[in-house]
């Protein structure tokens, strides 16, 4: 009689996928739970859950996850519904649209930046329509900046005015 034959695993307990330190991949990925990334990654990365991008790892595409955790390079557009966090050692060149958005002293971050619960989806569908925050937003000038904000014009200015004032 096997004691763990009708043990059930929680959803959170799936393994992360995980792509290693001497894993070079180009083309489109798509993978469904939690990935890191730990090496290179060229195309398009879609990921259904929580993606964490190492801090030696290199990638160039178009992200697409619910949660984003970045100390490495991203040259691409990111889309993190959740969220995006990066890491004092994060470079990310691209357009984002993030759910709500850290960015720490050292980090570097240059695009267009959409921030608010639905910013994500909004972005992926073209449905840019003045409720959500745009901006430019270069982190690297060695202030620590975190905004959140809601799909509202009064708080999408706010947020603007925010990551404007921490330049």
């Amino acid at each position: 009689h096997d004691a763990n034959k009708n043990r059930v695993t929680p959803a959170s307990a799936t393994p992360t996928t995980v792509i290693g330190v001497n894993a070079r991949i180009n083309g489109d990925i798509l993978l469904d739970g939690d990935a890191s990334v730990l090496g290179k990654v060229e195309g398009r990365l879609e990921v259904g859950g929580e993606l964490h991008i190492g801090s030696e790892s290199q990638v160039t595409a178009q992200v697409v996850c619910e949660r984003l955790n970045l100390e490495g390079t991203v040259r691409g557009d990111v889309f993190a519904a959740k969220g995006l966090e990066l890491g004092a050692s994060a470079s990310l060149i691209g357009d984002i649209s993030a759910g709500c958005i850290s960015v720490p002293a050292g980090a570097t971050c240059q695009g267009t930046l959409s921030v608010g619960p639905n910013a994500a989806q909004a972005a992926k569908d073209g449905a840019k329509n003045g409720r959500t925050t745009s901006t430019s937003t270069p982190a690297n000038n060695g202030k620590s900046m975190s905004a959140t904000a809601e799909t509202k014009p009064s708080v999408a200015r706010e947020a603007t005015t925010l990551l404007e004032s921490t330049r």
